[in-house]
Protein backbone atom coordinates (compact mmCIF):
# COMPACT_ATOMS: atom_id res chain seq x y z
CA UNK A 1 0.00 0.00 0.00
CA UNK A 2 0.99 3.59 -0.31
CA UNK A 3 2.22 6.28 1.81
CA UNK A 4 -1.43 7.66 1.70
CA UNK A 5 -4.10 5.60 3.22
CA UNK A 6 -6.63 4.44 0.64
CA UNK A 7 -10.39 5.88 1.05
CA UNK A 8 -13.26 3.05 2.43
CA UNK A 9 -17.08 4.06 2.28
CA UNK A 10 -18.83 2.09 4.54
CA UNK A 11 -22.95 1.52 4.02
CA UNK A 12 -24.55 0.61 6.74
CA UNK A 13 -28.26 1.57 8.55
CA UNK A 14 -27.23 0.26 11.54
CA UNK A 15 -24.59 1.92 14.15
CA UNK A 16 -23.64 -1.35 15.58
CA UNK A 17 -22.27 -2.16 12.57
CA UNK A 18 -20.37 0.98 11.63
CA UNK A 19 -18.57 0.84 14.98
CA UNK A 20 -18.13 -2.98 14.65
CA UNK A 21 -16.79 -2.47 10.59
CA UNK A 22 -14.63 1.00 12.12
CA UNK A 23 -12.76 -0.79 14.85
CA UNK A 24 -12.00 -3.98 12.97
CA UNK A 25 -10.87 -1.43 10.25
CA UNK A 26 -8.74 1.31 12.10
CA UNK A 27 -5.59 1.77 10.87
CA UNK A 28 -6.27 0.17 7.55
CA UNK A 29 -7.57 3.15 5.80
CA UNK A 30 -9.18 6.53 5.72
CA UNK A 31 -13.02 5.13 6.74
CA UNK A 32 -16.35 7.27 5.52
CA UNK A 33 -20.22 6.22 6.51
CA UNK A 34 -23.51 6.26 4.35
CA UNK A 35 -26.65 5.19 6.37
CA UNK A 36 -28.76 5.19 2.92
CA UNK A 37 -28.23 4.33 -0.70
CA UNK A 38 -28.24 7.95 -2.00
CA UNK A 39 -26.24 9.03 0.52
CA UNK A 40 -23.58 6.13 -0.79
CA UNK A 41 -23.68 7.15 -4.11
CA UNK A 42 -22.88 11.40 -3.46
CA UNK A 43 -20.30 10.40 -1.21
CA UNK A 44 -18.40 7.61 -3.28
CA UNK A 45 -18.24 10.27 -6.31
CA UNK A 46 -17.40 13.25 -4.21
CA UNK A 47 -14.58 11.18 -1.93
CA UNK A 48 -13.46 9.64 -4.98
CA UNK A 49 -13.09 5.84 -2.64
CA UNK A 50 -11.14 2.73 -3.77
CA UNK A 51 -13.67 0.60 -1.36
CA UNK A 52 -17.39 0.23 -0.26
CA UNK A 53 -18.48 -2.24 1.92
CA UNK A 54 -22.02 -1.95 0.74
CA UNK A 55 -24.70 -3.67 2.85
CA UNK A 56 -27.45 -5.42 1.04
CA UNK A 57 -30.52 -4.39 3.20
CA UNK A 58 -31.22 -0.18 2.77
CA UNK A 59 -33.89 1.88 4.12
CA UNK A 60 -34.19 3.55 0.31
CA UNK A 61 -33.08 1.14 -2.12
CA UNK A 62 -31.42 -2.13 -2.26
CA UNK A 63 -27.32 -2.52 -2.00
CA UNK A 64 -28.06 -4.13 -5.68
CA UNK A 65 -29.30 -0.67 -6.93
CA UNK A 66 -26.59 1.14 -5.13
CA UNK A 67 -23.71 -0.98 -6.46
CA UNK A 68 -25.36 -0.89 -10.17
CA UNK A 69 -25.74 2.59 -10.22
CA UNK A 70 -22.17 2.79 -8.90
CA UNK A 71 -20.83 0.80 -11.69
CA UNK A 72 -22.83 2.79 -14.69
CA UNK A 73 -21.38 5.71 -13.08
CA UNK A 74 -17.45 6.52 -14.96
CA UNK A 75 -16.92 8.78 -11.69
CA UNK A 76 -17.14 5.68 -9.76
CA UNK A 77 -17.04 2.26 -12.03
CA UNK A 78 -13.37 1.71 -10.45
CA UNK A 79 -14.13 1.28 -7.02
CA UNK A 80 -13.99 -1.84 -5.09
CA UNK A 81 -18.09 -2.77 -4.14
CA UNK A 82 -18.28 -6.05 -1.14
CA UNK A 83 -21.31 -6.74 -0.20
CA UNK A 84 -21.94 -6.88 3.17
CA UNK A 85 -24.80 -8.68 4.08
CA UNK A 86 -26.69 -11.48 7.03
CA UNK A 87 -28.31 -12.93 3.74
CA UNK A 88 -26.90 -16.62 3.07
CA UNK A 89 -28.43 -16.96 0.46
CA UNK A 90 -25.69 -18.87 -2.85
CA UNK A 91 -28.38 -17.02 -5.39
CA UNK A 92 -28.08 -13.40 -4.27
CA UNK A 93 -24.16 -13.84 -3.47
CA UNK A 94 -24.22 -14.97 -7.42
CA UNK A 95 -26.25 -11.92 -8.37
CA UNK A 96 -23.77 -9.46 -6.69
CA UNK A 97 -20.60 -10.88 -8.04
CA UNK A 98 -22.24 -10.46 -11.22
CA UNK A 99 -23.40 -6.94 -10.89
CA UNK A 100 -19.40 -6.34 -10.28
CA UNK A 101 -19.22 -6.67 -6.56
CA UNK A 102 -15.70 -8.77 -5.77
CA UNK A 103 -16.67 -10.15 -2.77
CA UNK A 104 -18.47 -11.00 0.43
CA UNK A 105 -18.69 -10.44 3.89
CA UNK A 106 -20.99 -11.79 6.08
CA UNK A 107 -22.71 -11.15 9.06
CA UNK A 108 -22.24 -11.49 12.21
CA UNK A 109 -18.39 -10.03 11.72
CA UNK A 110 -15.70 -12.10 12.00
CA UNK A 111 -12.97 -9.66 12.69
CA UNK A 112 -10.36 -11.52 10.99
CA UNK A 113 -11.75 -12.43 8.21
CA UNK A 114 -13.53 -8.90 7.38
CA UNK A 115 -9.58 -7.52 8.04
CA UNK A 116 -7.98 -10.12 5.54
CA UNK A 117 -10.84 -9.65 2.96
CA UNK A 118 -10.71 -5.79 3.37
CA UNK A 119 -6.95 -6.08 3.11
CA UNK A 120 -6.31 -8.65 0.33
CA UNK A 121 -8.83 -6.48 -2.25
CA UNK A 122 -7.00 -3.33 -1.48
CA UNK A 123 -3.80 -5.03 -2.25
CA UNK A 124 -5.25 -6.00 -5.65
CA UNK A 125 -6.88 -2.58 -6.23
CA UNK A 126 -3.61 -0.14 -5.97
CA UNK A 127 -1.88 -2.60 -7.52
CA UNK A 128 -3.86 -2.56 -10.90
CA UNK A 129 -4.31 1.43 -10.50
CA UNK A 130 -0.20 1.09 -10.41
CA UNK A 131 -0.24 -0.73 -13.03
CA UNK A 132 -2.52 1.59 -14.78
CA UNK A 133 -0.78 4.49 -13.92
CA UNK A 134 2.23 2.89 -15.58
CA UNK A 135 0.59 2.22 -19.02
CA UNK A 136 0.03 5.41 -19.21
CA UNK A 137 2.59 7.24 -17.70
CA UNK A 138 5.97 8.39 -19.45
CA UNK A 139 8.71 6.69 -16.94
CA UNK A 140 11.27 9.87 -17.56
CA UNK A 141 8.93 12.80 -16.82
CA UNK A 142 5.25 11.90 -15.40
CA UNK A 143 3.86 13.61 -18.18
CA UNK A 144 0.99 11.00 -20.11
CA UNK A 145 2.30 9.10 -22.95
CA UNK A 146 1.97 9.35 -26.42
CA UNK A 147 -0.86 6.04 -26.57
CA UNK A 148 -2.68 7.86 -23.78
CA UNK A 149 -2.51 11.10 -25.43
CA UNK A 150 -3.74 9.48 -28.83
CA UNK A 151 -6.60 7.35 -26.50
CA UNK A 152 -8.33 10.39 -24.52
CA UNK A 153 -7.69 12.94 -27.37
CA UNK A 154 -9.92 10.73 -29.73
CA UNK A 155 -12.60 10.56 -27.19
CA UNK A 156 -12.48 13.92 -26.55
CA UNK A 157 -13.03 14.60 -29.89
CA UNK A 158 -15.68 12.47 -30.69
CA UNK A 159 -18.01 14.31 -27.34
CA UNK A 160 -17.31 18.04 -29.09
CA UNK A 161 -17.97 17.03 -32.37
CA UNK A 162 -21.30 15.85 -30.91
CA UNK A 163 -21.72 19.69 -28.77
CA UNK A 164 -19.99 21.88 -31.63
CA UNK A 165 -17.41 22.90 -29.01
CA UNK A 166 -14.03 24.74 -29.48
CA UNK A 167 -10.84 22.62 -29.14
CA UNK A 168 -6.96 23.51 -29.65
CA UNK A 169 -3.96 21.11 -29.90
CA UNK A 170 -0.23 22.04 -29.28
CA UNK A 171 2.65 20.68 -29.93
CA UNK A 172 6.07 22.57 -28.00
CA UNK A 173 9.59 21.64 -28.68
CA UNK A 174 12.61 22.51 -26.27
CA UNK A 175 15.39 24.55 -28.53
CA UNK A 176 18.45 23.51 -28.84
CA UNK A 177 17.57 20.58 -26.37
CA UNK A 178 20.81 18.34 -28.16
CA UNK A 179 23.30 21.21 -27.15
CA UNK A 180 22.30 20.85 -23.38
CA UNK A 181 22.86 16.77 -23.72
CA UNK A 182 26.05 17.60 -25.29
CA UNK A 183 27.23 20.45 -22.68
CA UNK A 184 26.08 18.93 -19.75
CA UNK A 185 25.14 15.49 -20.00
CA UNK A 186 22.12 13.43 -20.37
CA UNK A 187 21.56 13.44 -16.70
CA UNK A 188 20.83 16.70 -16.84
CA UNK A 189 18.77 16.80 -19.91
CA UNK A 190 16.06 14.25 -18.06
CA UNK A 191 16.25 16.65 -15.03
CA UNK A 192 15.56 19.33 -18.04
CA UNK A 193 12.50 17.60 -19.19
CA UNK A 194 11.23 16.84 -15.54
CA UNK A 195 11.83 20.19 -15.31
CA UNK A 196 9.73 21.18 -18.45
CA UNK A 197 7.01 19.47 -17.37
CA UNK A 198 6.74 21.29 -13.55
CA UNK A 199 6.93 24.36 -15.93
CA UNK A 200 3.99 23.27 -17.99
CA UNK A 201 1.80 21.49 -15.18
CA UNK A 202 1.90 24.76 -13.20
CA UNK A 203 0.54 27.06 -16.06
CA UNK A 204 -1.96 24.29 -17.60
CA UNK A 205 -5.56 23.93 -16.38
CA UNK A 206 -6.75 21.03 -15.17
CA UNK A 207 -9.06 19.60 -18.13
CA UNK A 208 -5.60 20.30 -20.09
CA UNK A 209 -4.16 17.07 -21.32
CA UNK A 210 -0.36 17.18 -21.66
CA UNK A 211 1.50 14.15 -22.87
CA UNK A 212 5.52 13.30 -24.00
CA UNK A 213 5.20 13.10 -27.86
CA UNK A 214 8.48 11.89 -28.38
CA UNK A 215 12.30 13.06 -27.16
CA UNK A 216 12.09 16.95 -26.06
CA UNK A 217 8.30 17.46 -27.76
CA UNK A 218 5.26 17.74 -26.31
CA UNK A 219 1.44 17.68 -26.97
CA UNK A 220 -1.58 19.68 -25.10
CA UNK A 221 -5.29 19.05 -26.03
CA UNK A 222 -6.92 22.44 -24.79
CA UNK A 223 -10.90 21.05 -24.50
CA UNK A 224 -12.94 23.78 -25.25
CA UNK A 225 -10.81 26.83 -26.03
CA UNK A 226 -10.58 28.57 -29.63
CA UNK A 227 -7.40 29.06 -31.22
CA UNK A 228 -7.09 32.77 -30.26
CA UNK A 229 -7.27 31.59 -26.81
CA UNK A 230 -4.88 28.58 -27.28
CA UNK A 231 -2.18 31.38 -28.66
CA UNK A 232 -2.94 33.45 -25.68
CA UNK A 233 -2.18 30.59 -23.43
CA UNK A 234 1.00 29.16 -25.44
CA UNK A 235 2.67 32.45 -24.99
CA UNK A 236 1.67 32.77 -21.68
CA UNK A 237 3.54 29.13 -21.29
CA UNK A 238 6.35 29.97 -23.54
CA UNK A 239 7.46 32.82 -21.53
CA UNK A 240 7.28 31.21 -18.08
CA UNK A 241 9.83 28.11 -19.97
CA UNK A 242 11.86 31.12 -20.45
CA UNK A 243 11.77 32.97 -17.42
CA UNK A 244 11.99 29.74 -14.57
CA UNK A 245 15.97 28.30 -14.98
CA UNK A 246 16.92 25.52 -13.52
CA UNK A 247 19.24 25.68 -11.27
CA UNK A 248 22.30 23.07 -11.41
CA UNK A 249 25.20 22.90 -8.67
CA UNK A 250 27.08 26.58 -10.01
CA UNK A 251 25.06 28.39 -12.28
CA UNK A 252 21.08 28.34 -14.17
CA UNK A 253 20.12 26.16 -17.36
CA UNK A 254 17.57 28.75 -19.24
CA UNK A 255 15.16 26.26 -21.56
CA UNK A 256 13.57 27.98 -24.32
CA UNK A 257 10.58 26.35 -26.46
CA UNK A 258 9.03 26.50 -29.74
CA UNK A 259 5.14 26.16 -29.92
CA UNK A 260 2.99 25.45 -32.81
CA UNK A 261 -0.88 25.23 -32.08
CA UNK A 262 -4.07 24.31 -34.15
CA UNK A 263 -7.47 25.09 -33.89
CA UNK A 264 -9.98 22.36 -34.10
CA UNK A 265 -12.76 21.97 -36.13
CA UNK A 266 -14.38 18.49 -35.32
CA UNK A 267 -17.01 18.85 -37.85
CA UNK A 268 -14.44 18.56 -40.64
CA UNK A 269 -12.21 15.59 -38.61
CA UNK A 270 -12.31 13.94 -35.04
CA UNK A 271 -9.18 12.48 -36.12
CA UNK A 272 -6.20 13.63 -33.57
CA UNK A 273 -3.41 12.71 -35.71
CA UNK A 274 -4.92 15.01 -37.98
CA UNK A 275 -4.72 18.41 -36.46
CA UNK A 276 -1.41 17.32 -34.52
CA UNK A 277 0.18 17.14 -38.26
CA UNK A 278 -0.98 21.00 -38.74
CA UNK A 279 0.29 22.22 -35.05
CA UNK A 280 3.34 20.61 -35.90
CA UNK A 281 3.73 22.45 -39.02
CA UNK A 282 3.11 25.38 -37.42
CA UNK A 283 5.70 24.25 -34.99
CA UNK A 284 8.16 23.80 -37.90
CA UNK A 285 7.40 27.35 -39.14
CA UNK A 286 8.48 28.37 -35.42
CA UNK A 287 12.02 26.90 -35.74
CA UNK A 288 12.33 28.30 -39.37
CA UNK A 289 11.84 31.89 -37.73
CA UNK A 290 13.63 31.82 -34.87
CA UNK A 291 12.59 29.67 -32.21
CA UNK A 292 11.29 30.62 -29.07
CA UNK A 293 7.79 31.71 -30.35
CA UNK A 294 4.56 30.78 -30.63
CA UNK A 295 2.95 30.18 -34.15
CA UNK A 296 -0.67 29.37 -35.19
CA UNK A 297 -1.61 26.85 -37.80
CA UNK A 298 -2.48 28.60 -40.99
CA UNK A 299 -3.22 26.89 -44.28
CA UNK A 300 -0.40 28.38 -46.02
CA UNK A 301 1.76 26.33 -43.91
CA UNK A 302 1.10 23.17 -45.82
Amino acid sequence: MSAELPTILIVEDEIINIHSLSRILRGTARLCFATTGEQALELAERLEVEMVLLDIMLPDMSGFEVCKQLKNNPATFKCTVIFVTALDSDEEEAHGLRMGAMDYIKKPFNPIIVRERVQNQLNLTLAYRKLEELSTTDFLTGAFNRRYFTDIATTELKRHQRHNKDTSVMMLDIDHFKEVNDTYGHSVGDRALRHLVRICRDNLREEDIFARYGGEEFCILLPETDASTAEEAAERLRQNIENTPMELDDNQLHLRASIGLSGIDAQKSADIDYWLERADLALYRAKEEGRNQVVCYATEDE
